[in-house]
């Protein structure tokens, strides 16, 4: 059982299950959850919380903790879990950075604001990974990465499914998603997307093959 965290959105657990993120609109606690000993917090938030607001993520390897700065709030900080000390950070966003996602091997970590803007971050290097496109995008509710981290999938309230190719900065649009997304993955071999509708309790099956995009 962990303290009540007022105005609490959604719980991030890490993937080793080891640890929990306590999140509001103001800070990040980050607790063991064996021993429920704090590890660090990050204070001083405005995190303009709703529930599609996902901006706080561990890396698959439970070792970082992605989450917003506490005073740059436009910018997103990577954190070492075991101390919580800053190791990297995420910037160029035209505002408050609203979704992120790390790719399947803790490469990548993909991040887009409320403006619409994306940014990505190679982990290891601690640099930005070029990115340009002609398409302008709206911001997503929903994100997720390719398993080669090479492609992103968005969706946003209205709008199809969009698949980036972060290489070529080329989009294919995924039409005929009634009823909205609410959770999207990519097979383990990255050649297909399955996507949870919002409303109307379907589950549709994309073949996101680079280049088809059928369904």
């Amino acid at each position: 059982t962990f303290p009540v965290v007022s105005g609490s959105d959604f719980v991030p657990i890490s993937p080793n299950g080891q640890l929990v993120a306590l999140v509001d609109g103001s800070a990040v606690r980050v607790r063991e959850l064996d021993t429920d000993r704090e590890i660090f917090a990050v204070n001083g938030l405005n995190r303009g919380v709703n529930s599609f607001t996902r901006d706080v993520v561990f890396s698959p390897d439970s070792k970082i903790l992605a989450c917003p700065d506490g005073k740059h709030q436009n910018d997103i900080t990577l954190r070492d879990t075991a101390s919580g000390n800053e190791i990297g950070t995420l910037k160029g966003f035209e505002s408050r950075p609203n979704i992120l996602e790390f790719s399947a091997n803790g490469k990548r970590l993909a991040g887009m604001d409320y403006a619409g803007k994306i940014r990505i971050l190679d982990v290891t290097t601690r640099t930005e990974v070029p990115f340009t496109t002609n398409v302008v995008f709206v911001s997503a509710q929903d994100m997720a990465f390719s398993p080669d981290g090479n492609r992103i999938a968005l969706y946003s309230f209205g709008s199809p499914i969009q698949i980036v190719d972060i290489r070529s900065g080329e989009v294919t649009t995924l039409k005929g998603n009634d009823g909205g997304s609410g959770c999207m993955r990519f097979s383990p071999d990255g050649t297909r997307l399955a996507s949870a509708a919002l409303y109307g309790r379907q589950v549709k099956i994309w073949d996101v093959t680079p280049q088809t995009g059928s369904k």
